[in-house]
């Protein structure tokens, strides 16, 4: 009969890990003798020769009882810097909702590892390579069809941010012109841009009832949506 086991490993360093393993030998004649951990890091510490010491935890009669104490045990320690876990699902989907204390360690963990300049390239890296064609194909094809039309209906139920709405509505301040063309300055601009630049503006108008600038083409459209209201009365060119 298989039986669960919950584990810590760790190196001389301090550096530790826990995790979960089910088996049918004894739990001291698996762990660091046929079973390494399925973590990449303790894998390749103990490749170049970082043997660290094992120590079982506690032991379970089934896996869900056994990962619910392991998720316990890397919550618990997730603050410390010694931790090589990068993951911890306690308090979500299986565990309840989370609580500010548990988000504030996730939290704090994750800001810690995205930090370091080679874990960050390394995650960039992974991203970019697992969107692939065939990804961007299984994407496209899950909102083609029936899936479109569904999946807008969707997003037209979600509720709005109206704090968005507000602001998109609203001219931009003088400071935060001022920000967007330094975060501008100096960098190089794409043909595509030059050519833009170059374009005449489009006309605009500027809409009576709420002092608004607005592209002929939009204010066209609100007209269209106005019955009661004529053109004339509401737009000074």
């Amino acid at each position: 009969m298989k039986a669960w086991y919950v584990y810590k490993i760790t190196f001389g360093d301090g550096a530790f890990y826990i995790g979960y393993r089910g088996t049918r030998k004894p739990a001291l004649n698996d762990l660091l003798v046929k079973y390494f951990t399925s973590s990449k890091l303790v894998k390749q510490r103990i490749i170049d020769g970082d043997m660290p010491v094992g120590e079982i935890l506690a032991t379970f009669t089934d896996q869900q009882t056994a990962y619910e104490y392991e998720q316990q045990m890397i919550y618990e320690l997730f603050d410390d810097h010694n931790i090589l876990n990068q993951s911890c699902y306690f308090g979500r989907s299986g565990f309840g909702l989370l609580n500010d204390d548990a988000r504030k360690k996730i939290s704090n963990r994750s800001k810690e590892l995205w930090s370091d300049p080679t874990y960050r390239d390394k995650m960039v890296e992974k991203r970019k390579s697992s969107w692939t064609d065939e990804r961007k194909l299984e994407q496209s094809n899950r909102l083609t069809g029936v899936k479109r039309p569904q999946h807008s209906d969707f997003m037209k139920s979600q509720p709005v941010n109206q704090a968005f709405v507000e602001y998109s509505k609203g001219e931009r301040s003088d400071e935060h012109k001022q920000a967007i063309s330094a975060a501008l300055s100096g960098k190089p601009k794409s043909e595509e841009h030059k050519q833009n630049l170059k374009k005449p503006k489009p006309l605009t108008v500027c809409r009576i009832c709420d002092k608004r600038l607005m592209a002929m083409g939009n204010f066209m459209n609100w007209c269209k949506q106005q019955d009661s209201i004529t053109r004339s009365d509401e737009v000074l060119i």
